[in-house]
């Protein structure tokens, strides 16, 4: 795969240079003033780019007279318009920042996809480097490098117009449209025994894959469902914690065992799509599922008698077989030991996707009107009289 371009848009381009300077190596890369953003080297830059990082600040365009953009988080949708009309070019934006706070009381973990969803960019990045869960050496290759590979993937490949699954000749099993294949490529899907139930929940979680546009190839909406809600959801890919509750460990020791004793035992099912260093490790959820039985054999007490013997060690597990994952109400980030279902209730969370596993909060967590206002219907009853309001 060719090395993808990325674009720095700065005012001040001074922590621009750290970040290239980090990622200079592997990518190909440039900074440009945004005052000079006008001049035929950068626009050239642009329509090149596969991935543009944007400064929110941008303080000489703020000094201009409207209607020209005033701060990064206008600049994106009139460049993203401009190289689309012009270059028939749709490059992934990041709005990078530190001054993602103004925009978003939620933590880095939290706003990067949301805050991107809402304004209708790919991600979004803290110049402030502690605040980023991964490393912006990580990251910026990450989205650089998974723009570009569904980029050449979908290669102008436009929807199908219509949800035809012919069966494949002789074999009864159905063979998805182009589209699907496609996706199957981007998201490296293995040749195992459950792929084809993977490739079910890959279209449980409704992939763009059959939208019509008339201006874009489906590189640009796959991008977006992948990094907006996929990846940061419990969907057909699992993230540490929902591997923690399965395993019925907290999320750190179960972090550590993967990166080490379970790394090969659970190599199979280790996602190796686009955007698979994003943010830590993924596993295909069907797959961590078939693995987990096989090491069960249907009973929990044999589980973690296999799991122990993985680990050399005794393992300190949840004192239920099935616990569940659960997010810190005041963060909505994932908690660090599973729960038994019975200690937790399901919440709706305006960003939460239908095709993701229930979020769920402790009860004992629930401290407020404004969290326990976000219990689903269903689970009310279960709240103390002092917390259902």
């Amino acid at each position: 795969m060719a090395e993808p371009l990325v674009v720095v848009i700065d005012d001040e381009t001074t922590l621009a240079e750290v970040v290239i300077a980090s990622v200079d190596d592997i990518l190909d890369t440039e900074i440009i003033e945004s005052s000079a953003i006008q001049s035929e080297d950068a626009i050239a830059a642009l329509a090149s780019a596969h991935l543009i990082l944007v400064d929110q600040g941008l303080s000489d365009l703020a000094a201009g007279e409207p209607p020209v953009a005033s701060n990064g988080l206008a600049l994106i949708p009139v460049l993203r318009e401009y190289l689309a009309n012009t270059h028939e070019r749709h490059p992934s934006f990041v709005l990078f920042s530190n001054r993602l706070d103004q925009l978003s009381a939620l933590p880095q973990e939290a706003r990067a996809h949301v805050l991107a969803r809402s304004h209708n960019f790919e991600w979004a990045l803290s110049k402030n480097t502690e605040d980023n869960a991964v490393g912006l050496e990580t990251v910026v290759p990450s989205l650089a490098y998974g723009s570009l590979r569904i980029e050449e993937i979908f290669a102008g490949q436009r929807p199908a117009p219509h949800l035809d699954l012919p069966e494949a000749r002789g074999t009864g099993e159905p063979v998805g449209p182009r589209e699907l294949i496609l996706l199957h490529e981007v998201l490296k899907l293995p040749d195992t025994d459950w792929r084809m139930e993977a490739s079910r929940q890959i279209e449980m979680a409704r992939p763009p894959i059959y939208t019509h546009t008339s201006r874009q190839s489906l590189a640009v909406p796959v991008r977006r469902w992948l990094l907006h809600r996929v990846i940061p959801y419990p969907t057909f890919l699992y993230g540490r914690e929902n591997i923690a509750a399965r395993l019925a460990l907290p999320v750190d020791i179960t972090e550590g065992l993967l990166a080490n004793e379970l790394a090969e035992t659970f190599a199979p099912a280790t996602y190796g799509g686009v955007y698979h260093d994003l943010d830590g490790p993924r596993y295909w959820r069907i797959g961590a599922d078939a693995i987990i039985d096989a090491l069960s054999d249907g009973d929990t007490e044999t589980l973690r008698r296999a799991l122990s013997r993985l680990a050399n060690r005794d393992l300190a597990f949840v004192d239920h077989p099935r616990p569940v994952a659960t997010l810190d109400p005041n963060t909505w980030q994932a908690e660090n030991t599973p729960v038994p279902p019975s200690h937790a209730v399901r919440v709706q969370l305006d960003d939460w996707p239908a095709h993701a596993e229930p979020a769920r909060v402790r009860l004992s967590a629930i401290d407020s009107t404004a969290t326990a206002s976000v219990v689903v219907e269903a689970d009310r009853h279960r709240l103390s009289p002092r917390d259902d309001h």
